[in-house]
């Protein structure tokens, strides 16, 4: 009992960086159960059915331009404003607000020409009823990318700040949103659209009033040498992120080729393991990157055994989220799911969905941590290797898998992927670490 009270204390007492993961976990924790209601809720009402398949469809394009070009820009802000920070640089700020005004009209034009192509095919195998509902919404969705751009924005600062409370706890404005919305009015695929452009707009003005921002747009200095190096790790950065954000959209159209609310059954069975996932992943993401960045000065050595001791506490943390999905699953699928139009059959095929997802959770969070740290240590470079990598993988591995498990071999090809770049993200940085001063 000592040990055990002596290991509490130093992991979470002392040591900043295990308390702070912890305590962005279990408002996460928090969070995520809402959001999770909100996906039971939406399940209860359209079931594993075409017309919720419009809904994945339609948000898919905008979550990739959130996850790979605002996920990019968030990650190598944070290490640079720390850097500009050291040194005192007031330029920096008014930059990456200006910065962050071009990439979100950008993005919002990107979206504008790609959404309908894109759509064209994914709804190949639909009736001409789905495609019309499809391509009379994803206008709806292009005021999500301005309002995202800044929030990735703000967010950072505040992680900056050591807000990571705030940070963390602004996603849950769209589940309020979801569940009202559903609640008072009749429940259809536009009105969850609806619901997720207002929430969005909201998360906004919440991340405003903890982290309000000055803009001078006479203190705008685009050739600042801080600008220039965010720039250059941008660029890589944004590849790996565009290689790897291919996955979710290779895994949608091997499923939307069985059509028959396959994408939907897709959703489902990861609902569970990305519940875990994100509580553990962006605690641990959120947290880490500021604190890798502070660790540049440290010897490889130190670096190294700081790397490995978070990676084993992790991975124990993982395999106890997928021991616990592999044996209770189908009871949490039932429990949650198993009412209105979900039925017993849809429970199954969930099921099994979300058993080779589940292998994936250690992994997932050893990944993030090796990311973080390239990202800490402008090795971004590397990373579009890894990803390249990830995406050959993927695709092999659902051809391997998908005449054999149907759906479910799509879940078991992300997982291989998911070990398989974290193995590779390893061996690169203890081979760097051993041989090369990047400090």
């Amino acid at each position: 009992m000592d040990k055990v009270k002596l290991l509490f204390n130093r992991l979470f007492l002392k040591d900043g960086i295990y308390r702070n993961i912890a305590s962005v976990s279990i408002t996460l924790f928090i969070v995520k159960i809402l959001g999770f209601l909100k996906e039971v809720y939406i399940g209860n009402i359209f079931g594993m059915s075409e017309d919720l398949d419009i809904f994945f469809i339609l948000i898919l394009i905008p979550a990739f331009f959130k996850n790979v070009f605002l996920g990019a820009f968030k990650a190598v802000v944070i290490p640079n404003y720390i850097f500009a920070q050291k040194k005192e640089n007031l330029i920096f700020q008014n930059n990456i607000i200006f910065q962050t005004i071009i990439l979100g009209s950008i993005l919002t034009l990107g979206f504008f020409v790609c959404s309908t192509p894109i759509n064209t095919y994914l709804v190949r195998n639909y009736s001409n009823d789905i495609a019309s509902v499809v391509f009379e919404n994803q206008n709806l969705l292009l005021f999500c990318i301005p309002f995202w751009t800044f929030s990735g924005l703000l967010s950072g600062l505040l992680e900056i700040r050591n807000k990571f409370i705030i940070s963390a706890v602004y996603p849950i404005i769209t589940s309020i949103v979801f569940i009202s919305f559903l609640f008072f009015f009749e429940p259809s695929i536009v009105l969850l659209i609806q619901a997720f452009v207002i929430g969005s707009f909201f998360e906004l003005i919440l991340l405003l009033l903890f982290q309000p921002i000055k803009f001078n747009l006479r203190d705008i200095k685009l050739d600042d040498p801080d600008s220039l190096i965010l720039y250059k790790q941008f660029i890589p950065k944004l590849l790996a992120g565009l290689i790897i954000g291919f996955n979710p959209i290779v895994d949608q159209v091997f499923s939307s080729e069985l059509a028959d609310g396959a994408i939907s059954t897709l959703n489902y069975g990861n609902k569970l393991p990305a519940f875990a996932i994100t509580i553990l992943s962006v605690g641990v993401g959120n947290v880490i990157l500021p604190y890798f960045a502070r660790l540049k000065g440290a010897s490889n050595g130190q670096v190294i055994k700081k790397i490995n001791k978070l990676l084993i506490c992790l991975f124990i943390v993982g395999s106890i989220c997928t021991l616990s999905l592999i044996i209770f699953g189908k009871d949490l699928i039932i429990l949650f799911f198993e009412k209105g139009n979900f039925t017993s059959q849809d429970s199954e095929n969930v099921l099994l969905v979300l058993t080779m997802f589940s292998f994936k959770i250690p992994f997932y969070l050893l990944n993030i941590t090796l990311v973080r740290f390239l990202i800490a240590f402008n090795l971004n470079l590397f990373s579009i290797i890894s990803s390249s990598i990830s995406v050959l993988v993927n695709v092999i591995c659902n051809y391997m898998f998908i005449g054999e498990y149907g759906v479910a071999g799509i879940a078991l090809s992300t997982s291989v992927v998911i070990i398989s770049t974290f193995l590779v993200k390893y061996f690169y940085i203890i081979k760097i670490l051993k041989h090369k001063i990047i400090s």
